[in-house]
């Protein structure tokens, strides 16, 4: 038979249990919560990718790692997820010979070492509705790309004799270049930390543009203009001369007269 005495225990273990499920529920809730914080983190580890590049010394077969470097950023992009990011962490100066597409993911190009390596750029020749013009090889950005430099030395090569004659492809010129409106869906370009060196004549601006498009973010932080100064010559195309001094208005390509 049941007694008060125990109907009085009965109801103080229930009240106890009743005490303790808000504490259960968040404990519960707390691991789901760590769970999906674990799951994200596993993707954003999963879409990063970091390649460690010596266009001499390395080899496009290899891991990719510091002790064995890929030769060329272009293997390094392959293997990066779509719409991932792409480390490459320079171990030498590093040449591009042609135009290197970067489509919907985030390019960094940075230094392994304290040495602040080169970035050197081919000049080269785009025939354009039966005009010859002259470009750049480079990074081209395509649908909300991004390319970051960092503790790098950028190297504009010189405007000589023999390229003269032929107009600038300002779209398809520069370190960055900008693509066509069709493609270019916001594009970002980053430099910070890093010499950027321009000719007395520069075959190109340092990022290149046109009337198809601007990048939707510019962003440069405690860089060093190695020879001449960035006053008109960062931007291609654009030629508001408004606030630009006067000594900067030969090399107009931009309106920011101070970086």
């Amino acid at each position: 038979m049941t007694t008060l005495a125990d109907r009085i225990a009965d109801f103080e273990t229930q009240a106890n249990q009743l005490l303790d499920l808000p504490q259960q529920i968040a404990n519960t809730a707390q691991s789901r919560i760590n769970q999906i914080g674990n799951y994200w983190d596993q993707r954003v580890q999963s879409m990063r990718l970091t390649a460690h590049v010596h266009q001499l010394a390395g080899d496009d077969n290899a891991a990719g790692t510091e002790a064995e470097p890929l030769k060329s950023v272009d293997e390094a992009l392959r293997r990066t997820p779509p719409g991932g990011v792409c480390e490459v962490r320079l171990h030498a100066d590093y040449h591009f010979s042609d135009v290197l597409p970067v489509d919907e993911t985030e390019l960094v190009l940075t230094s392994a070492t304290s040495v602040r390596w080169a970035l050197t750029f081919e000049r080269l020749q785009l025939t354009w509705s039966g005009v010859t013009y002259r470009t750049l090889a480079g990074v081209r950005l395509r649908r909300r790309a991004a390319v970051r430099a960092h503790r790098l030395t950028i190297q504009i090569p010189a405007l000589d004799a023999s390229w003269a004659g032929m107009a600038e492809k300002s779209i398809f010129c520069g370190f960055a270049q900008l693509g066509t409106a069709e493609l270019l869906g916001g594009s970002l370009v980053g430099i910070t930390y890093c010499d950027i060196n321009i000719p007395a004549d520069p075959f190109c601006a340092l990022i290149g543009n046109g009337t198809d498009g601007r990048p939707l973010e510019l962003y440069l932080q405690s860089c060093v203009a190695v020879d001449q100064p960035l006053e008109g010559r960062l931007l291609s195309s654009a030629t508001d001369t408004n606030g630009t001094a006067t000594s900067g208005l030969p090399w107009l390509q931009t309106n920011l007269t101070h970086v």
